[in-house]
């Protein structure tokens, strides 16, 4: 009996030993009790002006909830508001705002629970921000259709909104403090017009429009920012705003015909505003957008432009000639990257000349040639206009001709085929004979094959993108460095656009000459852990952060044989003591 009893004690502790807990996990995923439930990846996202989303990763499944106020605090029992717990366990997590304040800055703590080692843990995240919008917005501010005496200031709001606009001669802080107002416009529309009448000749005019709309029972007002333009310096000139020029400030005129545009240009020579440049007479304005890039030869920013009238143009071919006069644009030799609008307005046409022959053309002094470049002619308002990319001599012409690089021949029935030569171009022209069965007389047609001549530009190719290295721990710094190349025949700017996940993170402007290149680098640091994506200019590449030492994923807990051996071989031992035993109670009974 005893021995029994000794058996059954004995055989239930190697089966409890066997089934013992230190086995239960052996070669699963988990979350080890060594390695804490980490918060990373916090961002908001669609913020409106009454909402937001709360996004956030977790290193293994965990519940999902969000503290948040309009003030910061240290302790998350001290948030206002929070939202529901959502006890669905996922490692991607994601939370709605609603009811917010417009224009509002909140603070949040995300809140994630999981069980870590059989107990529940809890893990909050550092505090972050995000600022509501207005709910009502004022967007694309323009002042366009501007002549000597008159404006339209146009604008646009997010929602339905009265219009006004507040004008002077004089910068003020405040739109209490204009001279001058529109009358209130009480309907409400999302498209704002408001007209400026009255205005005085040549006057640099600043302004700022405001709207006002009720949203859920709410009043908002919002006044824009302050703009600025220029009425134009004669009637009958074309506005700054008007036509294909576009808006624009008109600079800082000193002499009649110079532009100083240094205030609105910075060091790589990048325009910071829309500037007009006008000529004594306001016969021609050219209009520079908003960061296009002038620079001279030597690469160095541009200061001012000069009208100049040119009393002794060059020559042109027979048959060929000049409207009104032309202007010697200085400086020579300044490129514009994009390029810039160049507009003339007409008034002495030869008599019975169809305006819509008129072209803008440029004098080459490589060619000795007058150049077409592509012209807009419009006959309403008598101007002309075209894209130029340099600062040289230019007129308005008729009868010129294409210079081309070589003679064209047609291919159709040929009767008999001459080849002009001119001072300035060389074409060949093809005279074909068509006859019909009829008595209709013969007529002639004549075709020709032209080639307009393209200015010089500066060419950008950025390549050989390096990521390194291309995984780091959190906290460590990753270099990217691309080369930038100007393989064209003039200096010029190019903007070189790192983004991280589709999102613009830096830029740099580079300012090469030709036939140059350079490496451009940059740091990225403090990145979420996880996988990223990397674009500059269209090259792609790819970097990891992965945690710290002390702050790791979920790991595979590598499986150990100690669970095992240990109750085995207490089993054995168990085992032979019991054959001890078993043995001494029979030889003594």
């Amino acid at each position: 009996m005893k021995l029994k009893l000794i058996c059954s004690v004995l055989l239930a502790v190697c089966l409890f030993i066997a089934i013992s807990p230190a086995n239960a996990n052996a070669g699963g995923i988990v979350i080890s009790g060594a390695v804490p439930l980490i918060i990373y990846n916090v961002s908001s996202s669609a913020v409106n002006s009454s909402g937001a989303t709360i996004a956030w990763t977790t290193n293994g499944s965990a519940s999902s909830q969000v503290f948040y106020d309009t003030v910061s605090h240290t302790n998350l029992t001290d948030y206002a508001f929070q939202t529901a717990i959502d006890n669905t366990l996922v490692l991607t997590h994601s939370q709605s705002l609603g009811s917010l304040n417009a224009s509002t800055t909140y603070y949040f703590r995300v809140v994630s629970t999981a069980t870590v080692s059989g107990s529940a843990v809890q893990s909050v995240s550092n505090e972050g921000t995000f600022t509501t919008l207005a709910a009502l917005n004022i967007s694309a501010v323009t002042a366009g259709s501007i002549t000597s005496s008159t404006a339209t200031i146009t604008w646009t709001t997010n929602n339905p909104a009265d219009s006004q606009v507040f004008y002077d001669t004089a910068s003020h802080g405040s739109s209490n403090d204009y001279a001058y107002s529109t009358p209130v416009n009480n309907s409400t529309v999302l498209n704002h017009n408001q007209n400026l009448s009255t205005l005085t000749v040549n006057t640099t005019y600043y302004y700022r429009v405001r709207s006002t709309a009720t949203i859920s029972g709410n009043n908002f007002v919002t006044v824009s920012a302050e703009y600025t333009f220029k009425t134009t310096a004669a009637s009958g000139g074309g506005g700054g705003g008007g036509g294909s020029i576009g808006g624009g400030g008109g600079g800082s005129t000193g002499t009649a015909g110079v532009t100083i545009v240094t205030p609105y240009v910075d060091s790589h020579g990048v325009f910071s505003q829309n500037i007009n440049a006008w000529s004594d007479d306001t016969n021609a304005v050219m209009n520079i957008p908003t960061g296009t890039t002038a620079l001279t030869a030597a690469g160095a920013p541009i200061t001012q432009i000069s009208f100049i009238h040119d009393a002794t143009p060059p020559a042109f071919a027979a048959g060929a000639g000049m409207i009104d006069q032309a202007y010697d644009i200085t400086p020579n030799g300044i490129t514009f990257s994009p390029a810039v609008t160049l507009k003339f307005t007409y008034y002495n046409l030869p008599a019975g000349m169809d305006p819509s022959s008129l072209q803008i053309c440029y004098y080459d002094t490589t060619k000795n040639a007058w150049v077409i470049v592509p012209s807009t002619v419009d006959t309403t308002t008598n101007t002309i206009s075209a894209q130029i990319s340099h600062l040289t001599v230019y007129a308005i012409t008729y009868g010129v001709k294409p210079v081309t690089a070589a003679p064209a021949t047609t291919t159709t029935a040929t009767v008999a085929t001459t080849t002009a030569v001119i001072p300035i171009i060389t074409t060949t022209t093809t005279t074909v004979a068509t006859a019909t069965t009829t008595s209709t007389p013969i007529t002639s047609t004549t075709t020709t094959t032209t080639t307009t001549a393209t200015p010089p530009s500066a060419i950008f190719n950025v390549k050989n993108l390096t990521v390194s290295p291309a995984e780091v721990k959190s906290g460590q710094q990753i270099s990217v460095t691309v080369i930038v190349q100007n393989s064209g025949s003039v200096p010029g700017v190019c903007t070189v656009e790192l983004k991280i996940d589709n999102l613009a993170a830096d830029s740099k402007i580079v300012n090469l000459a030709a036939q140059t290149q350079d490496t451009i680098n940059f740091t990225v640091s403090n990145a979420e852990i996880g996988a990223h994506t990397i674009d500059i200019n269209g090259l792609e590449g790819k970097f990891t952060v992965v945690p710290a030492q002390t702050a790791t994923t979920q790991t595979p807990v590598k499986k150990s044989y100690l669970p095992i051996i240990i109750p085995f071989g207490i089993g054995l031992f168990i085992l032979a003591l019991l054959t001890t035993i078993i043995i001494g109670l029979r030889r003594n009974p």
